[in-house]
């Protein structure tokens, strides 16, 4: 580039200049969430909605080497941050929202959320003021919600280079009260368990039972409630489990080091058909369907403990094991 040139601002024919304050066009009353994994976008293409621009074309600026900068401020919004970054929550379990504003004259300048600061681009490519907003939904957890939440939403647009006067201007570009309902049925907003704690009696053992295989199984069920809708064909619900193990399907107990808790025994559990549980995500087994009530998806584990013996003499003494579950229900 020439140091001896100029940064040109080519504005609209009217000769207006953009706008020092431009409101945020309302958003679509409804959108529909489709079926993603978390961290996806939950729609098909992004939201787009157009700035109240009293202006067209939009200016924009060539020609400006890279000595100078443009960005976007950081936002004031009511919406609270999620636990991915540039993404807020909506207050809808398991939706977000990245806002991002860009133009049509040239997209890929405005490819991230606010904030952000970039160097103006050097001879060739223009830079054109922004013109739209892109909403993109994008699944934060497991459980996922629907329903209505709105918001406020203000970044300001900013120029600097050697040949803009004032040197760095901002615009601001502000959303007041910008509303949508989300909607989706191919969710389950949660799914739990009634009871919290699931207690297995294993009763006594004799150590010579146990040395034989012969120790006694004890049955026991895990029943889960999944919320949010009543689909047609029920979506699979999975389990895998979280403990102190061997390997999959055999648990060490608890405080095993200790004097009074017995020695070379552990607890083998298998689902009702000798499946080993599984202790990673990977392998995670189905939970059976049960039932359906309104809004109410009913399903269930079903499996079976029993003493054997790992390593080494056994002896006697206190022998429980604790076993945590987790729920899959994508």
């Amino acid at each position: 580039m020439d140091r001896s040139g100029t940064c040109p601002l080519r504005p609209p024919p009217n000769q207006k200049t953009y706008p020092d304050s431009t409101p945020i066009s309302p958003l679509p009353t409804t959108i529909k969430l489709d079926h993603v994994s978390i961290g996806q976008l939950m729609t098909k293409d992004p939201i787009t909605v157009h700035l109240a621009l009293t202006i067209n074309p939009v200016p924009n600026w060539t020609n400006c080497g890279n000595d100078g900068e443009y960005g976007l401020t950081a936002p004031v919004t009511t919406l609270q941050p999620s636990n991915i970054p540039g993404v807020y929550e909506t207050g809808i379990p398991g939706v977000g929202i990245r806002i991002k504003l860009t133009s049509r004259g040239n997209p890929d300048f405005w490819s991230r959320a606010a904030p952000f600061t970039r160097p103006t681009p050097s001879s060739g490519p223009t830079l054109y003021a922004p013109s739209e907003v892109v909403f993109e939904f994008v699944r934060t957890a497991m459980g996922v919600g629907k329903g209505s939440f709105s918001f406020d939403y203000e970044t300001q647009f900013f120029i600097d280079t050697n040949y803009t006067t004032p040197k760095r201007p901002h615009y601001r570009i502000v959303g007041t009260s910008l509303r949508t309902s989300l909607e989706q049925d191919t969710y389950f907003t949660s799914c739990h368990t009634p009871r919290t704690v699931t207690d297995v009696n294993m009763g006594r053992a004799l150590v010579a039972e146990i040395k034989l295989g012969q120790a006694k199984e004890h049955a026991f069920s895990l029943d889960v409630h999944c919320e949010g809708m009543n689909p047609a064909t029920k979506p699979p619900v999975k389990v895998y489990f979280v403990g102190s193990a061997v390997r999959d399907g055999l648990l060490n107990l608890d405080n095993n080091r200790a004097p009074h808790v017995a020695k070379g025994v552990g607890i083998a559990v298998t689902n009702d058909k000798g499946v080993a549980l599984p202790f990673t995500k990977e392998s995670a087994l189905p939970l059976a369907w049960q039932s359906s009530d309104p809004n109410v998806e009913r399903y269930r584990f079903s499996g079976q403990a029993r003493y054997v013996a790992t390593t080494g003499e056994i002896t006697a003494g206190k022998a429980d094991a604790t076993l945590s579950y987790v729920l899959q229900y994508e």
